[in-house]
């Protein structure tokens, strides 16, 4: 379980596990609306007036094999967090639409991360959408726990320099306020990106990221 806040790169470091075991990724956006259909799979009507199963990614890669991501697990809502649970704990659960055969079965190759921005402690004032995480699901992850952190050597590589200084100062400042926003590493390489293509330069980067802030935040960090 990645813990981290927004643009630390969670799920860029998940996929890049995929990448080096040389196994399939696929993952899920853990969004409230996000029900067991999207794991378990769905019934699609056929022709002649019957029913094909058709396969979660989740499914697939559980049998065969490969990278599963949970992305932003503590936005989940908790039923649905129930049957993960019970496919993480017992290495099989039952899928009863799939009728000539119920029991799906863990393959040993199947690896399951889960990224969040909370502990599973609930709402912020930055993360506010975020629900608060059962002991059954945490107990799932608690001996796999990281807390994720922007790199400042992957930085120094991949961010404008003058740029990368005023963020380096900003996020002192940030905190010192109390300014919930995160002044990711995502946010830095795509202003870098756009002041390389001369579309974007560094006062404007920092006049963007500033925007919907309050005068009093603005003096704060400035």
């Amino acid at each position: 379980m990645l813990v981290g806040r927004a643009g630390t790169g969670k799920t860029a470091l998940a996929y890049q596990v995929a990448e080096v075991l040389e196994l399939p990724f696929s993952s899920v956006s853990c969004t409230a609306g996000m029900g067991e259909a999207e794991l378990r799979g769905r019934l699609l009507p056929v022709d002649g007036g019957g029913w094909e199963y058709m396969p979660s990614d989740f499914v697939r890669i559980y049998e065969n094999g490969g990278v599963f991501l949970f992305d932003e697990i503590d936005a989940a809502d908790s039923n649905t967090l129930l049957f993960i649970n019970q496919a993480l704990a017992n290495g099989r659960f039952n899928l009863d639409i799939r009728r000539e055969n119920t029991t799906v079965r863990r393959h040993e190759k199947f690896i399951c991360i889960a990224a969040a921005n909370t502990f599973g402690t609930g709402g912020t004032h930055e993360y506010a959408g975020r629900e608060k995480l059962d002991e059954a699901t945490l107990d799932r992850f608690r001996a796999g726990v990281v807390a994720i952190d922007y790199d400042p050597a992957l930085e120094t590589k991949l961010v404008h320099p003058e740029l990368l200084e005023w963020a380096r100062n900003t996020r002192g400042k940030l905190e010192a306020a109390m300014i919930h926003r995160p002044l990711s590493t995502r946010f830095l390489i795509e202003c870098t990106k756009a002041i390389a293509a001369e579309v974007m330069t560094v006062e404007q980067a920092i006049d963007t990221f500033q925007l919907g802030l309050s005068d009093r935040q603005k003096k704060a960090i400035n």
